[in-house]
C-alpha cells in the first residue's frame, strides 16, 4: 500500500477490475453513467477497468463499488458478481478505516 499525499492508494488487481467491469455492463451502466452516479473524474471508471492506472485511492476506488452494489440491488446480477463486490466493498471500507486511524 502505497500513500500519496492524504489518500492511501492500493494496488487494483485484475480480478477486482473483471468484477468492475463486468457488473457495469450487466447492469446496463455506461462508463460515464457510472462515473457521474459515484461522483469521480471523468474517464476515472476507464482508467480502472482498463489497468492504465495500477493504484488508485480508496475512497474513489470505494465510491464506484458502492454504486454497483446499489445498481445490483435493483437489478439481476449473478450470485458471483454479488459476492465479488460485497468482499471488495469490505476490504475497501476497512483499508479506508485503517487509513484513517494513522
Amino acid at each position: 500500500m502505497k500513500k500519496h499525499g492524504k489518500e492511501e492508494q492500493i494496488a487494483v488487481t485484475e480480478a477486482q477490475r473483471q468484477i468492475l467491469r463486468e457488473a457495469r455492463e450487466r447492469l446496463g451502466l455506461t462508463q460515464a453513467a457510472l462515473e457521474k452516479k459515484a461522483r469521480v473524474g471523468k474517464t476515472y471508471a476507464w482508467y480502472v477497468e482498463t489497468g492504465t492506472t495500477k493504484t488508485t485511492g480508496v475512497t474513489p476506488f470505494l465510491r464506484l463499488v458502492t454504486v454497483l452494489q446499489k445498481e445490483a440491488a435493483r437489478g439481476e446480477l449473478p450470485a458471483r458478481l454479488h459476492a465479488g463486490l460485497q468482499r471488495l466493498a469490505q476490504d475497501l471500507a476497512k483499508r479506508r478505516a485503517a487509513s484513517g486511524k494513522r
